[in-house]
């Protein structure tokens, strides 16, 4: 492998190993972990290599490395949580990310974790880098709902947490709002179903009418402001999945199987424990469905 790929460019082989690494995690760990491993070797050689005018060539190895790391962090953590957060501790963010990247795999990486005082420090530095991150509500809502699965209590102070940086945010009532009702909704729904259900109602009634009355095109669902109830659809799910798909029905236009109901579907499909671990867009559009 080493041999084929060394012929090819550095997006291309980020690309090849972040698809091999993803076909076979479930099934292969250890081929999965020494494929990232061989990924990881390409960042380091990326990085050393980088000027200011290769930036965005690094900022593409980075950007693959991480899911990639994620799913091995899935994959080996039951067996291996000191090699859980040994990868996890590789995961970069790049400069125009939204940052939420480190913490969600620490986080990972800390639930797999039986010294309870290893999690705990561990679920605590995830937190920390998630409120300092460019989407704090999303990555602090991710970091809470992994941690009330290891422990309720400190979820739960976690959520408080976040509901108090997501309040102070969210008075701005513009559709980036809608962005992080459905980002925060979604990751306490385990927490707060209730709570949840509230938030995405309000919040898709409220962009619903503000796209209908500013679009002057009955197949709306291709503007940009249509795209935070695609959002709102695909959090509902983490509620009621039926409820999901009478969302996505509202959505008008073309677009809205493609966008939501495939989302909702894939969604429905995966494994509870998975459902568990993934990020509010992670599972729409991955190329091995």
């Amino acid at each position: 492998m080493d041999a084929i790929l060394a012929g090819w460019r550095v997006r291309r082989r980020a690309d090849a190993l972040a698809g091999a690494i993803r076909r076979v995690a479930r099934d292969d760990p250890a081929l999965a972990r020494w494929l990232l491993g061989r990924m990881h070797g390409l960042l380091l050689q990326t990085k050393r290599a980088a000027r200011s005018d290769r930036q965005s060539e690094l900022d593409w190895v980075v950007e693959r490395f991480a899911p990639s790391a994620v799913s091995v962090i899935r994959a080996v953590g039951p067996d291996e949580p000191a090699g859980a957060l040994s990868i996890a501790r590789q995961v970069e963010d790049t400069r125009g990310g939204r940052g939420e990247s480190r913490s969600l795999a620490l986080a990972l990486a800390a639930g797999f974790q039986r010294d309870s005082q290893t999690a705990d420090r561990v679920f605590d530095e995830a937190m920390q880098i998630a409120a300092a991150s460019r989407a704090p509500v999303a990555a602090m809502a991710h970091v809470a709902a992994l941690a009330f699965a290891s422990d309720a209590g400190q979820g739960r102070d976690f959520a408080a947490q976040t509901e108090r940086r997501f309040e102070a945010m969210e008075k701005e009532r513009d559709a980036a709002s809608e962005w992080l009702v459905a980002d925060f909704a979604f990751h306490t729904a385990r927490l707060d179903p209730a709570r949840s259900r509230t938030l995405i109602e309000a919040a898709f009634a409220r962009q619903r009418a503000r796209v209908e009355a500013t679009s002057r095109n009955a197949d709306w669902s291709r503007s940009q402001e249509a795209y935070p109830l695609l959002r709102l659809a695909r959090a509902m799910a983490a509620v009621d999945i039926e409820r999901a798909l009478e969302l996505s029905d509202l959505i008008a236009g073309k677009y809205r199987e493609r966008g939501a109901r495939r989302a909702i579907v894939l969604y429905a499909l995966l494994p509870h424990d998975e459902r568990a671990t993934l990020a509010l867009d992670e599972w729409f559009g991955r190329g091995d469905w």
